[in-house]
């Protein structure tokens, strides 16, 4: 408990800390200016299938200068216990990430969709699958604090005897709490 609220007040005072600076240079909104937009996100949660999840996700693109961004990014999601048996796995995806900010002020609400690809580590999964993450959160100078819901299906495959027996949809539904950094 003392720790958890420890790292809850650091995490607060290096967002008053970022905002404040971020003030000082004469911006007030991070998507109000033209050009290149980059971010780094950290998120934990949990998966339906009674597991829990990390990830550590990046994106660059190109702010346009009305609130919007676009841009396409990678990272790692690990899927650390499974209910039904998988164990540890990880995912890379490999996405296109979209995001809108509505306010032109330093604290503004924002949605965000990242929609492309997963390649699987597991096994019994076939390589690839289908990724969807839409979020809303709240920008606070540059960082950005949201709630992410992440969809990922998958085809399972049974394997008897070396022998493809059957392939089985399979889907990873996931609802993390997550904060990035925007650069």
């Amino acid at each position: 408990m003392k720790k958890t609220f420890k790292i809850t007040i650091c995490t607060i005072a290096l967002l008053l800390f970022a905002s404040v600076s971020y003030a000082q240079d004469g911006h007030k909104f991070l998507y109000g200016k033209p050009g290149y937009a980059g971010n780094i996100s950290f998120a934990i949660g949990k998966d339906f299938i009674q597991g829990s999840t990390v990830d550590l996700l990046t994106s660059h693109g190109y702010s346009f200068g009305n609130g919007l961004y676009l841009g396409m990014g990678t990272g790692l999601s690990v899927n650390l216990v499974s209910g039904d048996g998988i164990g540890t796995f990880m995912t890379v995806p490999i996405f296109a990430d979209m995001k809108y900010s509505f306010i032109d002020r330093r604290v503004s609400p924002f949605i965000a969709l990242k929609a492309g690809i997963g390649m699987y580590t597991a096994y019994d999964y076939l390589p690839l699958c289908l990724y969807l993450a839409p979020s809303v959160g709240i920008d606070i100078g540059r960082f950005s604090i949201g709630i992410n819901y992440v969809y990922e299906r998958n085809t399972a495959r049974v394997v008897e005897s070396g022998d493809l027996v059957s392939l089985t949809a399979k889907i990873f539904d996931k609802l993390q709490f997550g904060v990035t950094y925007n650069f």
